[in-house]
């Protein structure tokens, strides 16, 4: 068993995840979930960081109804798998263009590990819905689902959210502590609010009170004022608040 590294929960946590999933994919005739969302490999595998703004940078986790769990990433970030906590991590090989390349090895060897998992014809759940979308190129995509000709792919968001809506004690814990820290930032910003400070210069306060009381990620602060008021979840520019503005917050 690997020692896991700055994880957000510890490893029984994602243990008691991944008990739940199968029992719940075996509820709805699904054989397997393949996960691609940042979102989701966070919560199920364990994955928190990453290069998420490379679009065409892959993490994959496969999630059956029996058997183990398995993670697939590009070769060269086995670092990052030490914050992972399943064990079995399969790595595809880079193309020449590295950085610059839209070919990618990742679905070779993704469809060689559901052929071993003969999960290749039974029922496979993906990120199909509209409040869930998959994170691989249409190209990519395809290329999947034509490797998959016996299998039946399904919309597997209900499932996902079926999971991930029911909260352990340590998840609340953390929300709430995230509650916290974001009510502190936002209420030292609107009380130090005043006319002639732009919206950036509320926001540097909000999210710095934040930073401070122990946030370690700010997703999405949006701080809109005056006539910009009805701009929906509008970013912080230099716009400067005049007396009697309705200044806009969401975020945390």
């Amino acid at each position: 068993m690997k020692e896991l590294q700055f994880p957000d929960f510890p490893r029984d946590e994602y243990l008691q995840r991944f008990t739940r999933t199968q029992q719940v994919l075996k509820a709805h005739g699904v054989d397997a979930l393949f996960l691609t969302q940042r979102a989701n490999l966070r919560y199920f595998a364990g994955l928190r960081d990453g290069t998420w703004d490379a679009y065409h940078f892959y993490y994959f986790v496969i999630l059956p109804a029996e058997g183990d769990p398995v993670m697939l990433v590009a070769n060269g970030f086995q670092n990052l798998m030490k914050q992972c906590w399943i064990e079995n991590i399969r790595y595809w090989a880079w193309t020449p263009e590295f950085y610059a390349a839209r070919e990618t090895n990742s679905v070779k060897l993704l469809l060689e590990v559901l052929r071993e998992q003969r999960l290749d014809a039974g029922v496979i759940g993906m990120e199909l819905g509209s409040d869930m979308h998959m994170h691989l190129g249409r190209a990519h995509a395809d290329e999947l689902l034509a490797g998959l000709p016996h299998a039946r792919i399904v919309d597997a968001s209900d499932i996902v959210w079926e999971l991930r809506c029911v909260k352990s004690e340590r998840e609340i814990e953390r929300i709430r502590e995230a509650t916290r820290i974001s009510m502190k930032g936002v209420q030292a910003g609107f009380e130090a609010l005043q006319p002639g400070m732009t919206e950036k210069d509320v926001m540097k306060i909000v999210t710095s009170v934040m930073g401070a009381e122990g946030a370690s990620e700010l997703r999405f602060n949006a701080l809109y004022a005056g006539e910009r008021a009805m701009w929906a979840d509008g970013m912080p520019t230099d716009n400067v608040i005049q007396p009697g503005d309705l200044v806009q917050f969401d975020g945390g």
